[in-house]
């Protein structure tokens, strides 16, 4: 079975890592393609039977160029199973497949409702389009699942729930980690509320930053770890007018994300948006407990009161009570971290995640 996987970006991540081993262990022959000229991904080297090449096409108004050569990539390879990622590499690759006749198409929706968001009528419309055309539509969650037929109106009928899944051995931390990451950014013994998310309006920042502004007037040592990239400025803005400079820290983008969520003494979600919440469950791997809120797939990682406190999205109220009760109760804290860490090593291990998208292909090829 040959599986082309095409990305509008890089596909220097885990989640492909874990797709290009898990599967090649199960006997497919795969090759990533991104759409830009992006070198090669770190994980190659470790995974067998994969190639990798891009495009070298960028922007949309190329977009004919780019469905060009992928189509000739795949009639060349003769691709039995095109899976696509993200909302230009849907339109660009089922194009492409139609006029390659690439028997099997697949899309991967990694979104709950951000064209909805922060698109435009045509991107609700495209991204619709392209999830009644392709043969299977893999979303992360069962609230992807349910949006997708009660608010957009699809049949569902083509939709497969298959959750991401997690190499925990490799995602563990130690006491050593934490004290390492701690002491690099002098927090000394401060209580460390993490956030992790791009820096962007859906993931919310602001209302955790509101909850912040009322709760240092108790805990005013209290510390407020960003971990990742995008517009700074926006949340600059806030952090200044909510005059939060000696609370905030941003520590950019890192690659030892296990480590700095071992570091944190709670990780707050704050976001809007969520079709899964990836960082919730690295958090809760390692033993950090969680405040959520409760949009999209994240009911489905934190039970409410069992392994985490789940709030409303947009109530700086709500989130300022939680944190405050965790930052009071280090007893509960830690039943909070324990409950957790055994919840997603269940749910949500790499081998239960490949082996569901290998199913997925296999029913397909099939057919």
């Amino acid at each position: 079975m040959k599986i082309c996987h095409f990305c509008s970006s890089h596909v220097n991540t885990i989640y492909f890592a874990y797709l290009a081993c898990g599967l090649s262990e199960r006997g497919a022959k795969q090759f990533f393609v991104s759409q830009d000229s992006f070198e090669p991904p770190y994980w190659l080297k470790d995974c067998q039977s994969v190639d990798y090449t891009n495009l070298g096409v960028s922007g949309r108004l190329r977009f004919p160029w780019a469905v060009q050569r992928l189509a000739r990539f795949l009639k060349e390879k003769k691709i039995d199973i095109l899976h696509t990622h993200l909302f230009d590499a849907a339109l660009i690759g089922l194009a492409a497949a139609q006029i390659a006749g690439t028997r099997v198409r697949v899309v991967s929706r990694h979104h709950l409702d951000e064209t909805a968001i922060l698109g435009t009528r045509v991107h609700s419309f495209l991204d619709k389009w392209t999830n009644e055309v392709a043969d299977c539509v893999v979303v992360p969650s069962e609230a992807t699942r349910r949006y997708m037929t009660e608010v957009e109106k699809q049949s569902g009928e083509n939709i497969r729930v298959i959750p991401y899944g997690f190499d925990f051995n490799a995602l563990n931390a130690t006491e050593e980690d934490r004290e390492r990451v701690r002491a690099e950014f002098g927090v000394g013994k401060s209580f460390v509320i993490g956030c992790v998310g791009r820096f962007f309006k859906n993931k919310g920042h602001r209302y955790l930053f509101e909850a912040i502004q009322k709760l240092k007037t108790e805990f005013p040592g209290v510390k407020v770890l960003l971990l990742g990239s995008g517009d700074r400025q926006y949340l600059e803005k806030d952090i200044a007018e909510l005059d939060l400079g000696q609370n905030v820290i941003f520590a950019g983008f890192r690659n030892d994300i296990p480590a700095c969520m071992k570091a944190m003494d709670l990780l707050v979600h704050p976001s809007l948006s969520e079709s899964f919440g990836q960082v919730i469950v690295e958090a809760m791997c390692v033993g950090t407990p969680v405040v959520a809120t409760s949009v999209g797939g994240v009911p489905e990682i934190v039970e409410n009161e069992k392994t985490g406190i789940v709030v409303r999205p947009r109530d700086s109220n709500e989130l300022y009570t939680a944190i405050k009760r965790l930052i009071k109760d280090a007893d509960l804290r830690s039943k909070f971290g324990e409950a957790g860490r055994e919840s997603v090593l269940d749910k949500f291990n790499v081998q239960l995640f490949v082996e569901r998208q290998w199913a997925c292909y296999r029913e397909l090829f099939d057919q």
